[in-house]
């Protein structure tokens, strides 16, 4: 399919997922090549000028940060305590999710996560299925709110067992039933150009889809222009800021109040630079890279040694 048809498509969709929110994860001062230190608040507190014009609305109060997030999740700019912290990983899809999963598995990581194992166990277990590296899957389905109302029950971060919980379209719901005042833990959060995103999922279902008569004819400009807008409908500032409806309409403000929440509240990876937002993420995974383990398992995916 030629690029022209590419772009034209991308454009129809990129005002509809809240383009802004990715282009204040671009900045520099964001994301770099300095994993957490003390002197990092100071990049994530004083954005650039051509970035706070984003949070700064004229006649309008400064946007509070999501309420749930602020309640049960560390600032992002406070001291990583792995031993103490439990990580939700917030999962986009189509931005390099998979790929983080497999390379904690390869590192031993504990991870609360629907996957394959499911059928091996009734609904009502508490059972882990081990893989060959080493790495344990408790089975809990953290994706959805049944799965995560079951895992509350189970204490799954007071029990201390897993490392990484990973969940989606159910995040606020996952935090605020989680996470405690006693237990407060961190979100980490891979992102990727949204437009690329997009483009990327529809070629996904398209090859999935192969033998469903309607998606072999289904063009990428009409799935923009009449799909995207439906099933998108900007549900990542949606979820930043709280809102669940498909009815509920974003305003400026709500933007801004996602843009604050990403900044303080959320351990940013960028899927362009996954191997640098993988070493960030190690920092409040408490992963010592220097480990022979960790180091094989980040020479696997990043091709180094």
């Amino acid at each position: 399919m030629a690029l022209t048809k590419r772009q034209v498509a991308g454009a129809a969709a990129a005002s509809l997922i809240g383009f802004g929110v990715f282009v204040s994860l671009s900045n520099n001062d964001i994301i770099s090549s300095t994993l957490w230190t003390p002197s990092s608040s100071s990049s994530v507190t004083h954005p650039s000028q051509s970035r706070r014009s984003l949070l700064s609305l004229p006649g309008k109060k400064r946007p509070h940060i999501n309420p749930l997030l602020e309640k049960h999740i560390k600032p992002f700019v406070s001291e990583p305590n792995p031993a103490k912290e439990t990580v939700t990983f917030w999962h986009v899809p189509k931005s390099g999710g998979t790929t983080l999963k497999e390379i904690y598995k390869c590192m031993g990581k504990t991870l609360a996560v629907r996957g394959r194992a499911n059928a091996q166990f009734g609904d009502e277990t508490n059972e882990k299925v081990t893989f060959e590296s080493g790495s344990e899957v408790i089975h809990v389905d953290t994706l959805t709110r049944k799965g995560i109302l079951r895992a509350k029950k189970l204490n799954l971060v007071q029990s201390g067992k897993v490392d990484l919980i990973v969940t989606s379209g159910s995040l606020n719901f996952a935090i605020q039933n989680l996470y405690d005042e006693s237990h407060k833990g961190r979100i980490i959060g891979l992102f990727r150009h949204p437009v690329e995103r997009l483009i990327s999922q529809f070629f996904n279902r398209q090859n999935a889809m192969y033998n469903e008569p309607e998606w072999k004819e289904e063009d990428i400009v009409h799935w923009a222009e009449n799909i995207v807008e439906e099933e998108q409908n900007n549900w990542l500032v949606k979820t930043l800021v709280g809102l669940e409806r498909k009815s509920d309409v974003i305003t400026e403000e709500d933007l801004s109040m996602a843009i604050r929440t990403m900044r303080h509240k959320i351990v940013i990876g960028l899927t362009d630079l996954m191997e640098e937002s993988i070493h960030r993420f190690n920092v409040f995974m408490g992963v010592n890279e220097g480990q022979p383990g960790k180091r094989e398992c980040m020479n696997q995916y990043f091709g180094h040694g």
